[in-house]
């Protein structure tokens, strides 16, 4: 047994080594715009970690799960939030010295810089407008701590440093504000270039900070000198008379009688009776609903839903309107059709069958909208080929809705649909549903030509072509004529030893070329995450894998004397008749065609109405004249 669990590397997730799911990896050549320039995963992992060399790449996982995911992109925003504090940070300090280009380069170097500053701002709290600039910010500094502390921390303390030394550097020049997000137009004149030493020197009157004596175990901040002078701080307790805007707003006339002042005879209103019969205009009862009124001890418990209260009148308001929608009829709209329905979802299936209004220029398909015309042109009328191909069997489709209709329908099949009447499970709900039609005895299908009758309509078109229509498929070879095609085929291998059908020795099923079944057998040899290796059915989770019923192999199909031919009536019979599941198949025999093995077995035929076993079908019609006593109506 494996100590490390590496069988399926590098088909992992790239952070957390764990096996790949089906349609829930990302690939790492995938765009976030959570990533600084919208790169892409393996970019910015390869700045977190190391650069992959190019000839070794598909030695590395390709893709990361979905909670991989998350977690990166969360660590991708807070790093980034990190590196805009200490950017915004580092502008502050620089604006202690006097030099404001940083922190205008955080606000105008580029839009997307700018609202992600702003964004860090709100979410830190530290500005209380949505839209800050560099220039309120620069008008508050001297307000701050920041402001009066000295420039440099010497080896024994803080050390004051001259002005004249703190601005001999070059100003710098920055981009101007974006004149459409600012509201004051004479920011960018005001603050476009940094001022002069000699300037700054005439506007602080001095030095910005005095040397302070500080002590190894206290360090106390050193004050501004008497000398220095911030033009634009007002220091004074006064409180400014803020003169009061006059309000644009007209003013809201009140309503002559408010709702609370109108008064209720709570007594009629509940004894009303809830039934439709005494509701006269179902709108005006919606629109005049009354809530409120006297009070219940224990409260009141809506029968159809968790609704409660203690309130009566809201209580009897709320029955009402349950009623009015349980009692609601919608009418169906198109000119001349008088259909009422309660329900809409019945309304919309009328309108879809009897009042199609797209129809195909083609082939005059009526559709009930544009959408479904437009995906009926493309499926069968369009002359592009299939550019949608299934990951599992490689079949091609033109829609890609269709494509994802197989796969759940065909390889997921995470839904299964039971007959509530002999316990058989379908993939399609329509199986189904024609399946339990079969359980009853009703003949709704008669046949025009002759005095049969059939349950589904399909079983009635089977017994159009057969009987009452001449065979449609002729052997190439000997013209002889065939109702079915696979009959033709067993003809064609048995007689003239054509092989016109390629078997898969693993699962029996068939493909009508060697290209087909080898691409087919390439998923019983290179199989899917949770894919059966034999029955290539697909799971969803692990439990389900190993739980499910896979492929067994026997001889042949016969069970209580009868051959069956075939896997699917032979799994059927042993659950109906003995209760038991299974997954039979028979392998083919190396070197005997399908239609010559199918010829050797022996036929039979079985009266649906008394399950008798006949040799011929001859000998079954001749049995069913006396065992349905001339009633007319043949079960099929």
């Amino acid at each position: 047994m494996p100590i490390f669990k590496l069988e399926r590397f590098p088909f992992v997730c790239r952070l957390c080594l764990m096996p790949e799911q089906h349609r829930k990896m990302t690939s790492l050549d995938t765009e976030d715009e959570v990533f600084e320039g919208g790169a892409t995963y393996e970019q910015y992992l390869a700045t977190l970690t190391f650069q992959v060399e190019e000839e070794k790449r598909h030695l590395f996982p390709r893709s990361i799960c979905a909670p991989c995911k998350d977690l990166l992109r969360t660590f991708a925003r807070f790093r980034a939030k990190v590196r805009q504090v200490h950017l915004f940070m580092n502008a502050l300090v620089e604006l202690r010295d006097f030099n404001t280009a940083p922190i205008k380069s955080l606000f105008t170097s580029s839009r997307t810089l700018k609202l992600s500053m702003r964004a860090m701002l709100m979410e830190l709290g530290v500005c209380q407008t949505g839209r800050p600039r560099a220039k309120e910010l620069i008008e508050e500094f001297p307000q701050y701590r920041i402001a009066s502390l000295p420039a440099v921390l010497g080896g024994s303390g803080f050390v004051g440093v001259d002005v004249t030394e703190e601005t001999a550097a070059e100003p710098v020049e920055v981009a101007e504000e974006d004149e459409a997000e600012d509201d004051d137009p004479e920011e960018n004149v005001l603050y476009a270039e940094e001022c002069s030493p000699e300037e700054l020197l005439g506007l602080t009157g001095g030095n910005m900070a005095e040397a302070v004596e500080t002590n190894e175990t206290d360090l106390v901040p050193a004050k501004v000198g008497p000398g220095v002078n911030w033009e634009f701080i007002d220091d004074s307790d006064e409180e400014m008379a803020v003169p009061e805007k006059a309000s644009r707003r007209k003013p809201r006339k009140k309503p002559e009688t408010s709702r609370k002042n109108v008064r209720h005879d709570w007594e009629t209103i509940l004894a009303m009776p809830l039934t439709i019969e005494s509701i006269e205009d179902p709108k005006v009862a919606q629109a005049t609903k009354i809530y409120g009124g006297p009070s219940s001890k224990e409260p009141l418990q809506c029968p159809k839903c968790p609704y409660k209260t203690h309130r009566k009148g809201t209580f009897h308001s709320h029955q009402l309107t349950h009623l009015l929608r349980e009692n609601k009829k919608h009418i169906c709209k198109v000119e001349g059709c008088s259909a009422e329905f309660t329900d809409r979802r019945y309304l919309a299936s009328h309108v879809e069958k009897q009042h199609r209004t797209w129809i195909c220029d083609e082939c005059g398909l009526q559709c009930s909208n544009r959408g479904y015309l437009t995906m009926h042109k493309v499926r069968q009328h369009s002359k592009n080929p299939p550019c949608f191909s299934c990951e599992y069997c490689q079949q091609v489709f033109k829609l890609k809705l269709d494509m994802q209709s197989h796969i759940k329908r065909v390889h997921l099949a995470e839904t299964m649909f039971k007959c509530g009447t002999c316990g058989l499970e379908f993939k399609r709900k329509c199986t189904r549903d024609s399946h339990e039609i079969c359980h009853s005895n009703v003949f709704n299908f008669p046949c025009q030509q002759c005095d049969k009758k059939f349950k589904l309509r399909s079983q009635l078109m089977k017994h159009i072509r057969r009987v009452h229509k001449n065979p449609f498929f002729h052997c190439e070879h000997c013209s002889k004529p065939f109702y079915t095609r696979d009959n033709m085929l067993n003809h064609i291998e048995h007689v003239h030893g054509i092989q016109m059908r390629f078997l898969c020795d693993i699962c029996v099923a068939s493909f009508e070329s060697e290209e087909k079944l080898s691409i087919h057998k390439s998923r019983h040899e290179n199989p899917k995450m949770f894919e059966c290796a034999r029955c290539l059915f697909v799971f969803g989770t692990q439990e389900q894998y190993f739980d499910h019923l896979c492929i067994t192999y026997r001889d042949n199909y016969v069970c209580c004397d009868r051959d069956f031919h075939d896997h699917q009536p032979y799994n059927r019979h042993v659950f109906l008749r003995h209760g038991l599941k299974v997954n039979v198949r028979v392998k083919p025999q190396p070197g005997v065609l399908l239609g010559t093995l199918r010829a050797q077995r022996k036929r039979f035929e079985i009266c649906q109405n008394c399950d008798a076993c006949f040799p011929t079908r001859i000998a079954k019609k001749q049995h069913q004249e006396t065992c349905l006593a001339g009633g007319g109506e043949v079960k099929v």
